[in-house]
This record gives C-alpha cells, sequence and structure tokens, in this order.
C-alpha cells in the first residue's frame, strides 16, 4: 500500500476529525462506504437501463469534471437528466438510439445515488481511460 498526501483546509480536517480517530482512517473509512454504495447502486439500478442508455449517459458526460459540492450531489440526478435532455443538441439520441426524454425522466426519477453510479461509471471513461464499452460491458 503506497503513501499519499492529502492536503485539507482547517474546516475538513476538523470534520475528519471530529468523525474518525484520524484522517487517514477517515479517507479509508468513506472510501469503503463509497465503493459499497456504488456496488448497492449497481445492483439496484443496472437493470433500469439499456446497454444503449448507459453509454449514452457516459458520452453526455464527457465534459464533466468539476464535481465536490455536497448541495450538488444531493440533487445530482436532476443535474444528470438536465444533462442528457441538453446533450440532445448534439445528436445524443440519434448516436445511441434512445428516447432522451424519457432517459432523462428515468434518470430523473432514479434518485441521487443512482445518478452517483452514473456518474461514476462516466469517470471510469473520462478519468481512467477506460473504453465507453469495456465500462458498459463489466456492469452488465
Amino acid at each position: 500500500m503506497g503513501r499519499h498526501t492529502v492536503y485539507l483546509d482547517k474546516g475538513l480536517e476538523e470534520w475528519f476529525l471530529r468523525r474518525f480517530r484520524s484522517v487517514p482512517e477517515g479517507v479509508r473509512e468513506l472510501a469503503a462506504r463509497y465503493e459499497g454504495l456504488i456496488l448497492h447502486a449497481r445492483r439496484e439500478f443496472c437493470e433500469r437501463f439499456t446497454k444503449e442508455e448507459l453509454m449514452a449517459v457516459i458520452d453526455s458526460l464527457n465534459g464533466l469534471l468539476a464535481w465536490g459540492e455536497a448541495p450538488l450531489y444531493a440533487r445530482l440526478n436532476v443535474f444528470l437528466a438536465a444533462e442528457i435532455e441538453d446533450a440532445v443538441k448534439l445528436g445524443l439520441d440519434k448516436k445511441w438510439n434512445v428516447d432522451a426524454r424519457a432517459l432523462s425522466a428515468k434518470i430523473e426519477a432514479s434518485g441521487p445515488l443512482c445518478a452517483m453510479w452514473l456518474l461514476d461509471l462516466a469517470e471510469q471513461v473520462w478519468r481512467g481511460g477506460k473504453a465507453v464499452e469495456e465500462v458498459v460491458e463489466a456492469v452488465r
């Protein structure tokens, strides 16, 4: 296991220390919780989406790299649904042969946990360098 340095502002450091014995323990615990939530979301939501819909979602999120605001995550499903609708202007629905409005409604109705899972899939492609098809096939 490698050693890593994480710089936190004073407020975030205090937040960690109120909840955990140390920052490294907190980072490990939160990473484990996040992984558990993503696995749960995959089991819960995977069957609700077709392969083409998942590929369309990943494709539509190719320019989003700025995350981290807690209020955004609470309504992430609404934000992602709007991104899907915006991507129609670029031909997303035709490219992936999906009904973008129905997909947008499905994402919004599925809630923030589903949206977090979808964002995680997109990050594997756009930040992790994996192919869209590889990521989608891995969750099917």
